[in-house]
């Protein structure tokens, strides 16, 4: 998606011109579970990713890439290996002090390709997130995946995504360990036939704010 392209290029722009902000990086270890067919076509497999962002008064940005190799779970019975490369980009706006509008988009590449899914979209959602104290702070989020699109055909009435998040470090924020967890869910339908995409993603790594 042409956004994210261009996101790439001026987020580090962003994050220049706003060194008196909030600014962070995370390289981060990450499991993924895709599943397809109800989970006929099932897949796991580990993978790295990096995420940078920012916060400006309200506002937050986040740029985010994973890649994975993935294999067909033990018992599944089709499916090949392939490699799953993800970009997320993140926009939110703080309506009160524990909540944001959250908007962005993403796309999805399998290799070889239709392994899986190529998959891009729209999200609209909220987020939520609370500082337990000065070192902790925890988060979830949930959005409405907008007008996805398939490399393979099919469209997707109900597409939604909900994760969790915790954050642990030191008390002025420049570094931490960094969890989350999400879960998305697109009921794809091809020529009628439901043809439903699940992905679970994991991630762990530590945060350096500057």
């Amino acid at each position: 998606m042409r956004s994210l392209g261009l996101a790439a290029v001026l987020l580090p722009l962003l994050l220049g011109s706003a060194a008196a902000q909030s600014l962070r990086a995370t390289p981060q270890v990450i499991w993924i579970s895709h599943g397809e067919f109800n989970k006929t076509l099932e897949h796991g497999g580990l993978g790295f990713g990096a995420s940078v962002g920012m916060t400006y008064g309200k506002w937050g940005l986040d740029l985010e890439g994973v890649r994975a190799s993935l294999d067909p779970e033990p018992g599944a019975p089709t499916g090949v290996p392939f490699r799953l490369t993800q970009f997320d980009l993140r926009a939110t706006y703080s309506v009160q002090p524990a909540i944001a509008i959250q908007v962005g988009a993403s796309r999805r590449w399998s290799d070889p390709k239709f392994a899986a899914p190529d998959i891009g979209f729209f999200r609209v959602g909220l987020l939520t997130q609370t500082g337990l104290n000065r070192q902790a702070k925890v988060w979830a989020h949930g959005a409405y995946l907008v007008a996805p699109h398939f490399n393979g055909g099919g469209s997707a009435g109900l597409a939604i995504e909900i994760g969790l998040g915790t954050w642990i470090g030191s008390a002025d924020g420049r570094y931490g360990l960094r969890a989350e967890y999400a879960f998305q869910r697109i009921d794809r339908r091809v020529n009628g036939d439901a043809v439903p995409v699940q992905m679970g993603l994991a991630k762990a790594g530590l945060q350096l704010g500057f």
